[in-house]
């Protein structure tokens, strides 16, 4: 795996302790229409979160499987024969950062559904990182405030959001008049 691709993977083997989930919030009317969407469900029935933990997109193969579908192609027949989707990472208070996510595995086939997740941990691993390289300050201070220190690098008095929080839900499609796909994601607060 690339060194630039996500630095603080190295951070997330450790256990996600018992908290809260907090959805992060969508445009109202994109909850309110039928949608195609791509679901990432936890098999294990303790979770705190509708979704799967970032570090659970990342196990090695020897460790039992806790995606549901994991090896599901996931994006058969969509598209044509599109190589990448558009993707947009939108945060609240944060500029939204469009990105492109290969629909090609490194082997040269379709993705599956772990490394479409992999893929959709990646664009919110730069966003992230660009959020805490250039210091940005976002337009509202609240709930959903990113982290200035992230990984090795943050404290227990580091107060925002950690990548290692987030929580993949699904990826849905673009609405009308647009062709950005979006992911839905849950903050596990400890």
């Amino acid at each position: 795996m690339p060194a630039d691709r996500l630095h603080y993977l190295a951070d997330l083997s450790s256990t996600v302790h018992r908290a809260r989930r907090v959805p992060l919030p969508a445009a109202g009317a994109l909850l309110h229409r039928p949608h195609f969407a791509i679901w990432f469900k936890n098999l294990r029935e303790s979770s705190d979160s509708r979704g799967v933990h970032l570090a659970d997109l990342f196990r090695p193969n020897s460790e039992p499987e806790t995606l549901d579908g994991a090896a599901d192609i996931v994006l058969r027949g969509l598209g044509g024969d599109r190589s990448e989707l558009k993707f947009i990472t939108n945060w609240p208070g944060y500029e939204p950062e469009p990105s492109t996510i290969s629909t090609v595995s490194v082997n040269g086939g379709p993705l599956t559904r772990r490394e479409l997740g992999k893929e959709i941990m990646y664009a919110y691993g730069r966003f992230f990182s660009k959020v805490v390289k250039e210091k940005t300050v976002p337009s509202q201070i609240g709930f959903y405030n990113i982290a200035p220190y992230q990984g090795q690098e943050s404290t227990p008095c580091s107060l925002g959001v950690q990548l290692s929080q987030l929580h993949l839900v699904k990826l849905r499609e673009p609405v009308p008049g647009d062709d950005h796909w979006f992911a839905e994601i849950d903050i596990v607060r400890m």
